[in-house]
């Protein structure tokens, strides 16, 4: 792997690099990537990974490990992690939030709960007026959304630096201007997909970004080139903007965003939620909300605080935003959006909002990413069948690539087994949720504990760890019970004490690793095939319709193979590991798409008898 990425950074061509768990593939393509960001003066490498887990790895162990050995042989380099905006406080806002019209505005009862925030503020604020970073991983203590809200802004309305009061005091610029000296730059995901939404104007220059866990890279792109309009938007435009408006104007506004929740919100309880958002009553009422906001931003440029206050840096940010709420709304109001874009309605922490995201992402990086940087992306899953075909397309490798599959370190027929109990009802068969929350208890007491149990949605996971802890045979640990390191530490404590079984739903599935006997079973549900009626997906099935194609193989199975492939990749961790996967959905032994999603999963050894399972489970237990 190290010599293929060397050879593309060397060529100029792009590469996709699949490569397992255990082959140590952040060694194999920093070192590469260290050596080309000393090749030149312009040379500079931004890895981009979606976990904050792999950043901090990358930073805290493989790059600086990679520094000292190769200082050794005389060549030096250096490193940044940089985040999103709003991982930083905000100097303007804490500005706001000392002076006393900030307070007023921030307290006007002074009730008990208020007065509590108050305290925590303060905190936040002499937090900050001693870091050298104003990054909210630095705190102690752990700090809810809601709150850091208050001390940090976003890029929707942060005016930036050069024209705000505090810009010189910015800790976003600060990062920056660190990442900007830096031969390797590690961001997330979503930065590097607001990059490109901005058109390459938020990172370093660079001629080099690796893609790690690239996997999960297409909907985060996705997410990052659209936009939500919500009422939350509004009130925060509304609130901003309140000093400096006319009454009536934020009167309007705070009506109409009361009636866009009421409306996303009724549009979001439909079987097919998506809407073409510039016509009918949604279209109407959006032109409201565009007019409104056109008067507000008029308001908010024509007053005029006093220069360096924080009165004059709120009423930028205020007209960043309205600004940003604007250019959105008049796109989600641009009838040709929709030829490209699919919107939605949903409720997100109880509030309603249109979503809109475009379809296929793979052209926008066709013509944002890969002419102007050479692109690695790397996953233990990215291949299809065998093929890098689909992955391909959908992250916009159109022209010169090339694609390398890793050997695993592991012996998968030896060390695993893939049991797919095909006894069991199908599972869009009524009887089924019990059927597979027997079969599952049955696997858990032979494992003694020991097993992750993944789950497709939140409801059969809680049908079956209900079934299972009424058994009262192993302890039974639910995610949203409990912090996610709790779950994954009672697990690894399983190779002392045993007997614990987590049950989770898709966040589980990739991130977490477990080497030793800790771990012996990993159970899935079914097949993690996308909701029929999920709205990204539903649009994805009509255009790939529209281009003949066939929409379930081209869309539907490519995704589930992907992500079944996350899932099982939890168990052998090690070269020590041994256990079992068990894929409750016979279809996986049964039907015609079978060949394209095994071929994905690791070699395990498979099988369709319970007995040999359970025996297998028995000799893991027993040594």
């Amino acid at each position: 792997m190290c010599e293929a990425v060397a050879g593309a950074l060397a060529s100029g061509r792009h590469l996709l690099v699949e490569a397992p768990t255990g082959t140590g593939k952040s060694i194999a393509y920093a070192v590469p990537a260290v050596l080309h960001s000393q090749s030149s003066a312009d040379a500079r490498v931004v890895i981009t990974t979606a976990t904050k887990a792999l950043q901090e790895q990358l930073c805290e162990e493989d790059l600086p490990f990679i520094r000292k050995a190769l200082t050794e042989h005389g060549i030096d380099f250096s490193f940044a992690l940089l985040k999103g905006r709003a991982n930083y406080a905000c100097a303007a806002k804490l500005d706001e939030l000392g002076a006393p019209e900030g307070a007023d505005t921030m307290f006007e009862t002074r009730t008990a709960t208020e007065l509590k925030r108050g305290d925590a503020l303060t905190k936040l604020r002499t937090w900050a007026a001693g870091s050298n970073t104003g990054d909210r991983a630095e705190l102690d203590e752990d700090v809810g959304d809601d709150l850091w809200g208050q001390v940090s802004t976003r890029s929707i309305d942060c005016p930036g630096a050069v024209a705000c009061p505090a810009g010189d005091r910015c800790f976003t610029e600060m990062a920056r201007a660190r990442a900007q000296e830096a031969d390797i730059v590690v961001v997330n995901t979503a930065l590097y997909g607001a990059h490109l939404a901005a058109f390459r104007t938020v990172l370093p220059e660079h001629d080099v970004v690796i893609v790690d866990e690239a996997h999960l890279s297409e909907d985060v792109f996705a997410d990052q080139f659209g936009f939500d309009i919500s009422a939350g938007r509004l009130r925060n435009l509304v609130g901003l903007a309140a000093p400096f408006a006319k009454a009536e104007h934020v009167e309007k506004l705070r009506d109409l965003g009361s009636q866009l929740d009421v409306m996303w919100s009724k549009l979001s309880r439909g079987d097919d939620t998506r809407i073409v958002a510039c016509t009918g009553e949604p279209g109407r009422l959006l032109e409201q909300v565009r007019v409104a906001v056109t008067a507000l931003g008029k308001d908010i440029k024509d007053a005029s605080p006093e220069k360096g206050t924080p009165a004059s840096s709120r009423r930028m940010r205020a007209d960043k935003a309205a600004q940003t709420l604007a250019h959105e709304v008049g796109m989600a109001l641009d009838p040709a959006v929709y030829e490209t874009h699919v919107a939605w309605c949903e409720v997100f922490n109880g509030t309603g909002r249109l979503m809109v995201m475009p379809v296929d992402v793979g052209e926008l990086l066709a013509e944002r990413l890969h002419p102007h940087a050479t692109v690695v992306a790397t996953s233990a899953t990215l291949t299809v069948g065998g093929e890098f075909d689909v992955t391909a397309h959908r992250l916009g490798f159109t022209g010169d690539w090339d694609g390398v599959r890793v050997a695993s370190p592991f012996d998968f027929k030896e060390q695993g087994l893939l049991y797919v109990p095909k006894q069991l009802p199908d599972p869009r068969d009524k009887t089924y949720p019990v059927a597979m929350a027997t079969e599952l208890h049955e696997l858990i007491v032979a494992a003694g504990g020991r097993t992750l149990a993944l789950f497709t949605s939140w409801n059969a996971m809680r049908l079956a760890s209900d079934w299972c802890a009424a058994h009262e045979e192993y302890k039974v640990l639910r995610q949203g019970e409990a912090p996610r390191r709790t779950l994954v530490d009672a697990l690894r404590d399983n190779a002392d004490t045993g007997g614990v079984a987590v049950f989770a739903t898709m966040g589980f599935w990739t991130g977490v690793d477990i080497p030793g006997v800790g771990l012996s079973l990993v159970a899935i549900d079914k097949i993690p095939f996308p909701r029929p009626n999920e709205p990204l997906h539903a649009a994805r099935r009509e255009r790939a319709l529209r281009d003949h194609q066939d929409a379930f193989n081209t869309v539907d199975v490519p995704r589930a193979a992907l992500l079944l492939a996350q899932g099982t990749g939890r168990l052998i961790r090690h070269r020590e590991d041994r256990g079992v996967v068990a894929v409750f959905d016979k279809r996986l032994a049964t039907a015609g798409y079978r060949r394209a999603i095994l071929d994905s999963l690791p070699p395990f050894k498979r099988t369709v008898n319970g007995e040999e399972v359970r025996r297998f489970l028995a000799e893991i237990t027993s040594t």
